[in-house]
């Protein structure tokens, strides 16, 4: 039997139950097949293996090791921090007693008990270790004394070279508080000058010790130092150079600087260092 459709196709009837039946079988194969796979790739992505590619297990480090490294890592910022040397400019008071000269005289009321220099100085000081540093400095004092009635003028200038060591009794995080003994020299010169005209020079040489207390207060590339010394001071007066028109037909004894044999001086220092 032949059905004829609208299009004008033809399509035959007979044996059409068995090829439905061998067609429905074909579609059951069909999509069990494409379970299968569906499964299996499902499987795939839920196993380890594809999450990519796998990570390496991981190391424990020995102990030592760990050590070595930490040490090595920081090496660098102790290397940074440990900063051995510096050199600074600072302000300086020394105080002293007054002198008495004989060729000009002032009145000792005015005068008082002691006198006190301002000047300046520059130093350098390299740390050995924890405790102890060397120091080297160069310091200098003036002060002038003038009698406003008669311009009569005596002008004191001290310039004190010295070594000393610290020792660091005390450590902060930035503060260090030390001990201090040196020694050195010291160049004494006095001028005058009196209202007639005359004028003079002496100079003469000491030799120094001293004691003191030193703080320091350390950033990463300045510090700020401050100090407080005690010196004892041993001058020859014999050694003393006097010249210039005030000292025409005087005694041989006022040629001699108007200074003890035994002086004592007291300096305090405040400055700032760089550290390199």
């Amino acid at each position: 039997m032949v059905l004829a459709t609208r299009q004008g196709a033809q399509v035959a009837l007979p044996g059409t139950c068995r090829s439905a039946h061998h067609l429905g079988a074909g579609v059951l194969v069909a999509l069990f097949g494409m379970l299968g796979m569906l499964g299996g790739v499902t499987d795939a992505l839920a196993s380890p293996e594809a999450e990519g590619p796998t990570r390496p297990p991981a190391v424990i480090a020995s102990p030592a090791a760990v050590e070595a490294e930490t040490e090595a890592d920081a090496k660098p910022r102790t290397e940074t921090s440990a900063r051995r040397f510096m050199v600074g400019l600072e302000g300086v008071a020394l105080q002293t007693a007054p002198l008495h000269t004989r060729l000009i005289r002032f009145d000792r009321r005015y005068i008082g008990q002691n006198t006190t220099l301002g000047g300046a100085g520059i130093f350098g000081r390299w740390r050995a270790n924890d405790r102890i540093a060397l120091d080297l400095g160069v310091r200098s004092g003036t002060l002038r004394v003038e009698r406003a009635e008669s311009e009569d003028l005596v002008a004191q200038d001290l310039l004190l070279a010295e070594l000393g060591a610290l020792f660091y009794i005390a450590h902060g995080e930035i503060g260090h508080l030390a001990v201090d003994g040196g020694v050195g020299g010291l160049g004494h010169q006095i001028r005058y000058s009196r209202g007639d005209g005359r004028e003079g020079t002496q100079r003469v040489g000491a030799a120094l010790f001293r004691v003191g207390l030193d703080i320091e207060l350390l950033l990463n590339r300045l510090a700020f130092v401050i100090s407080l010394r005690a010196y004892g001071v041993i001058t020859d007066r014999r050694r003393t150079r006097s010249e210039g028109t005030i000292f025409e037909g005087v005694e041989p004894s006022l040629r001699l600087a108007p200074v003890p044999v035994f002086q004592t001086h007291m300096i305090g220092a405040a400055g700032v260092a760089y550290r390199f």
